[in-house]
């Protein structure tokens, strides 16, 4: 694999220098490199401690380096003179710190068109407007800890991830780069229109929270299938130095051969809107989602595992009710520019959720799941900064009836990011 990585890099750069009209391809690029302290607490180490309860395990401390993958990559991009067609392609790399440090790839890549001055195609594996703007969050971005929730038995369990944690399950949207088509009209000055169009990750088997038995014999899973696409729509709005993005997001996972009467759909959809304004040296962004089922497949905003539940309605040992989980998420971000080469980053983000499935004093929630973060980059150059920085994930309350029977505990992340622009 790395062998085929950098000749497929030396092609690329040959075929760029060698092309009659070099302006024509231009390469870009970053290299990032950052290293921090880790400090897990008692409680998230444990798995989550209830009430006036003495957590046994002291919690976890360590030494991070890693090269994250979604910052360290490459970027070719190819325009016709006329500036109507082209093509883009980005190539990550970067390694999987505290699993096995092997080098790990990635790519994007898609064509784009503009039959006319105010409308952009696109198709290929492209990143999806829906995610909007992010908050700033320099390192920790080899691990995160997120909840993963038994409704039945109403315990934590706790599982690591290889994501990229800028609060992604903590309280901001994320998308990542899917195959799909999506096209940006320019109304004027002020309003444009997105819509796109992306892969529903229909993958052959049920890969969300429940499994469904199915009438292909007891014990095995119902296929997911569905010929529509994932549908994103949003509105950008510029007025001078003040940008709003409302947007919207659907989509309906299907399963085949599901015995009656147990439900065989459930929807994805997500309703929001990201904002910024910058006044002088200052700039306040933010992002505000309610949906349903967002971990169930395509969106990262919603903790990955918690696609809809799954209740035994009549006692038989079988799934017949599909229920819905409803999830509300937020950031807040200041940016003060103090000089040319110092930038100054706050923000912090919530999220919570809500099971309806289960009412009363078995009501299952999961409140103030945060994260917070300050931290200033410092230009060495103009392309070279250093980027010291304070985060805490803190994986909130999870409440039954209203009560609070787990304080899920937190990771805190201190160190500095090193990354040159090019």
């Amino acid at each position: 694999m790395k062998k085929l990585f950098i000749a497929a890099m030396a092609a690329m750069l040959c075929v760029c220098f060698t092309l009659p009209v070099a302006a024509e391809v231009k390469v870009s690029g970053m290299v990032w490199v950052d290293a921090y302290i880790r400090d897990i607490s008692e409680e998230l180490a444990q798995g989550g401690v209830a009430p006036g309860a003495t957590a046994v395990h002291d919690g976890r401390k360590d030494f991070q380096i890693g090269t994250p993958l979604d910052r360290t990559y490459v970027n070719f991009s190819y325009a016709n003179s006329k500036g109507v067609y082209g093509a883009n392609l980005t190539i990550f790399a970067g390694s999987i710190n505290d699993y096995d440090n092997t080098a790990d790839l990635n790519s994007q890549a898609y064509l784009w068109w503009k039959p006319m001055a105010n409308l952009m195609l696109r198709a290929g594996k492209i990143s999806q407007f829906i995610g909007g703007l992010g908050p700033n969050m320099p390192i920790g971005d080899n691990e995160y800890y997120r909840n993963i929730i038994d409704t039945t038995a109403q315990v934590n369990n706790f599982a690591a991830t290889n994501q990229v944690p800028v609060g992604i399950a903590f309280g901001n949207l994320h998308t990542s780069s899917k195959p799909g088509f999506d096209a940006s009209y320019k109304i004027n000055d002020m309003f444009s229109v997105n819509v796109g169009l992306f892969d529903p990750d229909y993958d052959g088997t049920d890969n969300d929270r429940f499994t469904m038995l199915s009438t292909r014999g007891a014990g095995t899973t119902a296929y997911g299938e569905g010929i529509l696409p994932r549908l994103d729509v949003s509105v950008p709005i510029k007025a001078g130095n003040f940008y709003i993005q409302p947007k919207a997001g659907w989509l309906r996972k299907e399963y085949d051969q599901v015995a009656a009467p147990r439900e065989d759909e459930f929807d994805i959809w997500l309703v929001g809107a990201d904002a910024s304004y910058k006044f002088g040296p200052v700039t306040i962004l933010g992002e505000y989602v309610y949906g349903e089922n967002l971990g169930a497949g395509n969106f990262t905003g919603g903790l990955t595992t918690l696609g809809p539940a799954a209740y035994d309605a009549d006692g038989d040992g079988i799934a017949e009710r599909i229920v819905d989980i409803k999830t509300t998420l937020w950031f807040g971000e200041i940016q003060w520019a103090v000089t040319p080469q110092i930038m100054i980053y706050a923000n912090y983000g919530q999220l919570d959720w809500e099971d309806p499935g289960i009412t009363g004093p078995a009501a299952l929630e999961i409140e103030q799941r945060s994260f917070f973060s300050v931290s200033m980059r410092y230009a060495l150059a103009p392309n070279f900064f250093v980027h010291p920085a304070y985060i805490r994930n803190d994986s909130g309350e999870t409440k039954v009836g209203g009560n609070t029977i787990s304080d899920n505990g937190y990771t805190d992340y201190y160190g500095v990011a090193f990354y040159m622009i090019f």
